[in-house]
């Protein structure tokens, strides 16, 4: 029992890891120009997104973006120094995000 739990907290830090990657190198790649939104759903879906008023000029999630995107004619790199987060562990670092913020 305790070695599970244990297992789930280390899956749950490195889903947390991502997101905060996954939010810096977003925000460093895009430069965003309006307000940036973060948007953690219960899910663990996790979105970024540029925007100014009703207006999203560009949003990305973090599963694409893992994948490796491009943007303003620049690729991003794929995420292939680690293993992207299964959907319970996403859930949970999602719920950890939200009372962080």
């Amino acid at each position: 029992m305790q070695e599970v739990a244990g297992q789930e907290g280390r899956a749950t830090t490195a889903a947390l890891d991502c997101v905060f990657r996954f939010i810096r190198e977003w925000m460093s790649t895009t430069h965003p120009d309006a307000d940036a939104f973060v948007e953690v759903a219960r899910d663990g879906l996790i979105v970024a997104k540029n925007q100014a008023g009703r207006n999203v000029d560009w949003m990305h999630d973090m599963k694409s973006w893992s994948e490796g995107v491009t943007f303003n004619e620049t690729p991003t790199p794929k995420w292939g120094d680690v293993q992207f987060p299964t959907a319970s562990a996403l859930q949970r670092a999602a719920s950890r995000f939200r009372e962080m913020s």
